[in-house]
C-alpha cells in the first residue's frame, strides 16, 4: 500500500531516529498501560486510571499499591505553563500563516485533540510572538551588518515593491518589501493598513506611504541610499522628487512595468530594425520604449542601454 511504501523501519530504538511528534490512536495508547510504568510490576487497576487532555497532550494518573503513591505520565514535556507540543503547534501555524479557525476546523474534522482558540492566542501573546520578535531582530542586525559591509561608503541600491491582500481598489492591507540589490537581502518589511494616518481609507495610497516609511527607517539606520527601483507609480515618483530627504536618491523604474504597455507595438517603432544588428536584444528592448529620437545607430543605442542603469542585475 502507499502507506507501507512511505514507512520507515528502524532496527534499534534511538530517540533521534524518530520524528519529534507522531499521531497515536487513543485506543493504542491505553493498551500500553497494563502495568505501572514506575515499578513495572504491579498491574494497573483500570478503575483507578484517569486522564486529562490538554490540547495535544494527555496526562494519565493511576494508583499503584506497590509504589504506595499516585503515579502520573505525561505525553509531552512542558515549557513553563504550556506543553511543548501545544507551543510548537501554535508557533508553526503562526509562522506559516495558517489561520487559527482553519487549524481548529481540521482538528475537529479529524477528531484530533488541539488547544482551544483562547489558549492558542494566549500562547501567541505570552511566548510565540515575543520569541519571533527576538529572532527577527537578531536576524535584521545580521542583515544590516552584511549590507553595510558590502555597500561600504558608496551607498546602497534598493528595490521596493508592494503586495496587496486583494486586487483593485478594495485592498485593506499592503506589505512593502525593500531589498538591497547587492546582497539580495530584505532590508525592511513594512505593513500598512488603509485606515492608517495619511491613507484615509484609500487603498492606492498604501504602497506610497509604506515606501516612504520604509525609506525613512533605512535612512535612520545611517544608510546612504544611492538609487531605488520601483514600479511606475506616479505617487512614489512625486514623493521622491518633492520630499527633501529623498531628493538625492536616483529613482529608477522597473523595466517590466515600462515595457509591458508597449511591448506589443515594438515592431512598429522605426528604430526596432536596429535590434537585428545587435546581440543584446533583452537590454535594448528595455531601452527602446524610452528612445525618442528618430535616427540612432546600433552602436549608440547599445551604448545608451549599457550606460543607463534601468533596474537591477537582470539587465
Amino acid at each position: 500500500s502507499s502507506q507501507d511504501s512511505d514507512s520507515t523501519t528502524v532496527s534499534c530504538l534511538v530517540d533521534n531516529s524518530l520524528p519529534a511528534y507522531l499521531l497515536v490512536a487513543s485506543s493504542c495508547l491505553l493498551d500500553l498501560f497494563t502495568r505501572c510504568l514506575q515499578c513495572g510490576i504491579e498491574p494497573i487497576d483500570r478503575r483507578t486510571l484517569s486522564y486529562r487532555v490538554v490540547g495535544t497532550a494527555i496526562v494519565l494518573k493511576w494508583s499503584c499499591p506497590l509504589c504506595a503513591e499516585d503515579c502520573e505520565w505525561t505525553s509531552q514535556p512542558s515549557i513553563e505553563k504550556y506543553y511543548e507540543g501545544n507551543l510548537k503547534l501554535t508557533a508553526a501555524s503562526y509562522t506559516t500563516g495558517l489561520p487559527i479557525p482553519r487549524l481548529l476546523a481540521m482538528g475537529k474534522e479529524m477528531g484530533l485533540a488541539l488547544p482551544c482558540e483562547r489558549t492558542i492566542r494566549n500562547q501567541l501573546t505570552d511566548v510565540v510572538i515575543p520569541a519571533v520578535d527576538i529572532v527577527y531582530q537578531d536576524h535584521m542586525k545580521t542583515v544590516e551588518a552584511t549590507v553595510r559591509g558590502v555597500g561600504g561608503t558608496r551607498g546602497v541600491d534598493l528595490a521596493v515593491d508592494g503586495r496587496y491582500d486583494s486586487p483593485g481598489y478594495t485592498a485593506t492591507h499592503c506589505t512593502i518589501s525593500i531589498i538591497d540589490l547587492s546582497t539580495s537581502l530584505i532590508l525592511r518589511v513594512v505593513n500598512m493598513h488603509k485606515m492608517m494616518p495619511g491613507i484615509e481609507g484609500i487603498s492606492g495610497r498604501m504602497e506610497k506611504e509604506g515606501v516612504k516609511r520604509g525609506l525613512k527607517e533605512v535612512i535612520a539606520k545611517q544608510f546612504e541610499i544611492r538609487s531605488m527601483v520601483s514600479d511606475n507609480d506616479a505617487r512614489i515618483s512625486k514623493m521622491v522628487r518633492e520630499e527633501p530627504q529623498f531628493q538625492n536618491i536616483r529613482h529608477l523604474l522597473d523595466f517590466w512595468h515600462i515595457i509591458k504597455g508597449v511591448n506589443h507595438d515594438l515592431k512598429e517603432v522605426p528604430e526596432y530594425s536596429v535590434l537585428e544588428e545587435t546581440d543584446n536584444k533583452p537590454r535594448l528592448l528595455c531601452a527602446l520604449p524610452l528612445w525618442r529620437k528618430p535616427t540612432k545607430s546600433p552602436q549608440l543605442l547599445e551604448e545608451h542601454s549599457r550606460t543607463r542603469h534601468w533596474t537591477t542585475r537582470t539587465l
